[in-house]
């Protein structure tokens, strides 16, 4: 079956076939064959009938399934056998079809955009230095100390003020009069000062005491979600049933070891270690995401719009799923995605842009992922679970997708490092990264 490979662009290529009326009588048997198996013929038992006769009798019913399978089956050889690296579904141009005579169809594709890598020496990124301060892991200390106290009712009779928790019934009156169920609660915790209300209303309660009943009046910001009352007039009617306070923990060592440390010295020993691994992580992420974003702009690509508009697809998904989780409906999600639409267009553009950038840096200096690199990142997987690494191994060999995932992020630490050891860093001479990568050529 001759097929003729036109280039149409960097990312488009056009196949043009000729189907001689010999295969085109393969696939009319092999369609026929089906219909035989069920067909019911006066005369003939089931699947008795001859194929001459089937023919016949259904080939207005079954030429378009011979149509598709000589395009199907014609198509996939010639992929496969040219080695054309598609993306996404084809577009099939037919001619007039005549199972007597040379069949003529034409296949528009997506491919693999082909571009030239722009060189890695002429990119210069401005090295992120990382600090690690004593203030930041005494947050985090704290942080530590919230998340293990405890609430107790206030003693005294002090009024409410900023830091408290204050257990309140409430009920919103809108203009007309109407009290909607949506604007109630009873026993409801609020820390004051949370902006967890809208703007005012934590503020109106300052200085309520015990018992106190007060109406509060706000005003539901322009932009709230819920349409029907974005910029409407609400009173609150209040009343104060008990005042709470957050005890925290001293921090003794008692304390670490409820919390599986031995001293307060070791938990801060950790702290400091994973927020030092933190920054430097994340400084290693701004530094790649500059070399991208450079490497982005200098690479004359044209992507593949199967590409994109799956990129887009995978990017709405995870909106959608966040959006959902926060409480979002259907309405307010949609109205989300009218709003960020080009947004979201811009970020699959660009996704897509690093990945193909990605992949090539890859495949030209040979960067993917070893059984020696997933051995070592399953070890990690499993001291980070607490889990025997044969299990982990097993959970990611019987999965496909997860093993794919995996793979490519191993290949995009790869690249991450190997983009480093030839980009220019801007003042090298400063220290603070260290030994995270080596320095780019000068």
């Amino acid at each position: 079956m001759p097929v003729q490979i036109e280039k149409v662009s960097p990312c488009e290529k056009k196949l043009k076939f000729t189907v001689s009326p010999n295969e085109i009588n393969v696939q009319i048997e092999k369609v026929l064959k089906k219909v035989q198996k069920t067909a019911k013929l006066k005369g003939f038992r089931k699947g008795k009938a001859p194929l001459s006769l089937i023919r016949k009798t259904y080939w207005s019913h079954v030429q378009y399934d011979v149509i598709n399978e000589v395009i199907q089956d014609s198509y996939q050889k010639a992929v496969v056998d040219n080695k054309v690296p598609v993306v996404g579904r084809p577009k099939i141009e037919t001619k007039d079809f005549n199972p007597d005579q040379d069949f003529h169809f034409e296949a528009l594709v997506e491919i693999y955009p082909e571009f030239e890598l722009p060189k890695l020496s002429k990119i210069k990124v401005s090295e992120v230095k990382v600090e690690l301060k004593e203030e930041e892991i005494e947050e985090n200390l704290k942080q530590i100390r919230e998340s293990h106290a405890v609430m107790k009712p206030l003693e005294g009779e002090r009024a409410l003020q900023a830091g408290d928790f204050a257990e309140i019934d409430f009920s919103g009156k809108l203009p007309d009069g109407t009290e909607p169920d949506s604007m109630k609660a009873s026993a409801f915790l609020l820390e004051i000062g949370s902006n967890q209300f809208i703007p005012g209303f934590e503020e109106g309660l300052v200085g309520m005491k015990l018992g106190e009943e007060r109406d509060v009046e706000v005003k539901f910001p322009e932009d709230y979600h819920a349409k029907e009352y974005a910029g409407v007039l609400v009173t609150f009617h209040v009343k104060l049933g008990e005042i709470k306070v957050k005890e925290l923990p001293e921090l003794t060592d008692d304390f670490a070891k409820t919390i599986d440390y031995d001293t307060v010295e070791a938990l801060k020993t950790e702290i400091r270690e994973n927020m030092q691994k933190g920054k430097e992580q994340e400084a290693r992420a701004k530094m790649r995401e500059e070399a991208f974003n450079q490497l982005v702009e200098k690479a004359e690509m044209r992507v593949p719009e199967a590409m994109i508009q799956g990129q887009e697809e995978i990017i709405r998904n995870d909106i959608s799923q966040r959006l959902r989780q926060q409480g979002s409906n259907e309405m307010m999600t949609k109205d989300y995605f009218e709003k960020w639409k080009s947004d979201i267009e811009s970020q699959a553009l660009k996704q897509v842009k690093v990945a193909l950038l990605v992949d090539k840096i890859a495949t030209e200096n040979s960067l993917e992922a070893s059984e020696g690199d997933l051995d070592a990142r399953f070890e990690e997987l499993a001291q980070s679970f607490s889990m025997e690494k044969e299990k982990i191994k097993e959970m990611f060999t019987k999965d496909p997708n997860r093993m794919g995932n995996l793979k490519w992020q191993i290949k995009e630490d790869k690249v991450t490092d190997f983009i480093f050891t030839e980009i220019k860093l801007l003042d090298p001479e400063k220290k603070g990264i260290g030994s995270l990568f080596s320095r780019g050529k000068k």
